[in-house]
């Protein structure tokens, strides 16, 4: 049976020419943006299902008018958010979000709240798409080996469903690709604590910001877990000088709340969670999910901490790092999943140069597979089975066997092993 799996891997991963990967990333691409196009091009705040365009942009908007108001405190008032909402978006039914985010989400989005709901929705889409352009353009520049098949890779990007989907959201998952793409920079760079400073900035989205720390706990990257601290401090700061002490007392009020909140208002479309957490919760475990979360983490931290101390290449242990993440968040979403870009670039680069066929056959078939389960996700809601959660175990095990000679990056000089 070993040896019919690996003849088949073998197999379809020689089929995954460049010529099929582009074709397929083409037909794509073009299901996806049409049907984006196609779905938002009515009048009014509403697309053509009936939803809100935008959907969570609106929670971003709302928070941005109570910090231009000087509200920030009664944000977190459900209430309040609610009557707010109901002036934002006028005749716009069933919409109600609960203030999840911390305080500094408001403060960002303040200067989006003056133009309507819709003029601050495109704005906003704007910035994302070059955000996550400026992202592929760098991790492109660093891995010239992977850049020059441009046609690939921008098909590739633009048919990533996470883009897709943080885009269609409104989400700040691009966002936080951002800090994680410029601390990948910093960490190739041996600049560790500035690193951690960016990761710290993913604060504003609560969930990665700890998978990132509890991951940074595991291989005892102090330096980045300072900066990732510091990076938290000087937010709170931010927030007491701009908005009080009030603010941050109403947020961990309404924090310590949560938990009693039920899953099924938390997580409001399960079928589209991607993590190990949300696979046992759709799944249907029950009261074994949690228990079963904290184990299959557990290994995933086991297996990431070891190949942390043999591993000297940086960009392979910080690429190891973000899927980790990925896995041990205990609330990530399909759109939240862009923050795999970076490491998907440093997988199939080392893939193309490593002496290990069955690693290289490995981590190219999970790629594409990888792909086609976010692209196919929403299909979990039927099977009860997110299978894009065992593919990233997949990758991941191949990436934490994967070791070569590290490449000569562009504008980088290759790091030696260090302690953190």
């Amino acid at each position: 049976m070993t040896a019919a799996a690996v003849r088949l891997l073998r197999e379809f991963s020689a089929w995954l020419t460049l010529r099929r990967i582009t074709a397929h990333g083409a037909i794509a691409a073009s299901i996806i943006w049409l049907m984006f196009a196609f779905n938002e091009t009515t009048h009014g705040l509403l697309d053509r299902v009936g939803n809100l365009k935008g959907t969570d942009f609106l929670q971003f908007y709302l928070a941005g008018t109570f910090a231009r108001t000087y509200r920030i405190a009664k944000m977190y008032g459900v209430s309040q958010f609610a009557a707010e909402t109901a002036r934002a978006v006028p005749g716009v039914h069933s919409w109600n979000y609960l203030p999840v985010y911390p305080p500094q989400t408001a403060l960002l989005f303040w200067p989006l709240s003056y133009p309507s709901y819709l003029a601050a929705f495109a704005i906003w889409t704007v910035f994302n798409i070059l955000f996550y352009g400026l992202c592929i353009w760098r991790l492109s520049r660093l891995y010239p080996e992977i850049a020059i098949h441009r046609t690939a890779v921008i098909l590739s990007a633009l048919a990533f469903a996470p883009f897709f989907n943080a885009i269609g959201h409104g989400q700040v998952s691009i966002l936080a690709l951002v800090f994680i793409t410029v601390a990948m920079a910093a960490y190739l760079r041996d600049k560790w604590f500035l690193a951690g400073v960016l990761l710290g900035c993913l604060a504003l989205k609560p969930p990665i910001f700890i998978a990132f720390l509890i991951v940074c706990a595991a291989v005892r990257a102090m330096r980045v877990i300072a900066g990732m601290v510091l990076a938290g401090v000087a937010q709170l700061a931010l927030i007491i000088l701009f908005a009080g002490l009030d603010s941050i007392r109403a947020y961990i009020e309404f924090a310590i709340k949560l938990p009693r909140v039920n899953d099924l208002v938390l997580a409001v479309k399960p079928y589209q969670m991607h993590s190990l957490r949300g696979f046992w919760i759709l799944l249907g475990m029950g009261q074994f999910s949690s228990a079963l979360w904290i184990v299959s983490s557990l290994v995933v931290l086991a297996i990431l901490a070891r190949y942390w101390l043999r591993e000297s290449s940086p960009d392979l242990r910080f690429a190891a790092l973000i899927v980790a993440a990925v896995l041990v968040d205990p609330h990530l979403y399909i759109y939240d999943a862009v923050i795999l870009a970076p490491a998907l670039f440093v997988a199939i680069a080392y893939a193309r140069v490593t002496k290990d066929m069955l690693i290289a056959d490995a981590i190219r078939v999970a790629v594409y597979v990888l792909f086609v389960c976010l692209f196919l996700g929403p299909l979990a809601r039927i099977t009860h089975l997110q299978l894009s959660v065992p593919v990233m175990c997949l990758l991941f095990f191949a990436m934490t066997h994967l070791s070569a000679t590290p490449l000569r990056l562009t504008g980088y000089e290759p790091s030696a092993a260090a302690a953190h």
